[in-house]
């Protein structure tokens, strides 16, 4: 991790909930929910295993999508949460501001968050989750969101990583999902 992180949080005052909670940065507390970085990133290793391997998430979109310290790589990247990938983005967390900002409903979703909002209530601990898995081809739609609680949107989406990491590009997989709260 690198010092601009740790002022940034001071700063903000231990992270919290941007961009009407399209950006959540977990805070360095003693607090025992869905914003304790230590917390998070023991339920991300916990439901990715390996998958999470050399990550130290500080943050997360609506989707779920972790924003990480790639310790193996030594750059900042997301975390796609439905299939395990990695996707490079700064190679610190000053850059990674600069490039978060460049292209904000991208790497938030805001535009998705507001959306959803119009329509239902969602709840601060709670990540759009698709009914349609984005890996499949679900619409990025409001028709095809629920909303789910912390840390249940992780082992949901962990479960789908986990059973298409190791496949090679274009291969034909049939997905298991498993249980889910609509």
């Amino acid at each position: 991790m690198d010092l601009v992180y740790f002022d940034f949080i001071a700063f903000t005052g231990n992270g919290g909930f941007f961009f009407d909670g399209a950006l959540q940065l977990y805070d360095l507390g003693d607090t025992k929910n869905c914003n304790n970085i230590l917390l998070v990133n023991t339920k991300l290793v916990e439901a990715f295993g390996e998958i999470f391997s050399g990550l130290f998430s500080f943050g997360q979109d609506i989707f779920g999508n972790q924003f990480v310290f790639d310790q193996l790589n030594n750059q900042i990247s997301v975390f796609n949460i439905e299939d395990g990938s990695r996707t490079p983005v700064a190679k610190s967390f000053a850059e990674w501001l600069v490039e978060f900002t460049a292209d904000l409903d991208y790497f938030s979703g805001w535009s998705y968050q507001k959306q959803y909002t119009e329509k239902y209530e969602l709840p601060i601990e709670n990540r759009i989750v698709p009914i349609k898995p984005f890996v499949i081809q679900g619409a990025f739609t409001i028709d095809n969101f629920f909303d789910t609680a912390f840390p249940e949107y992780i082992i949901y989406n962990a479960d789908i990583a986990k059973q298409i990491f190791h496949l090679e590009e274009g291969k034909p997989v049939k997905l298991i999902l498993g249980s889910r709260k609509q």
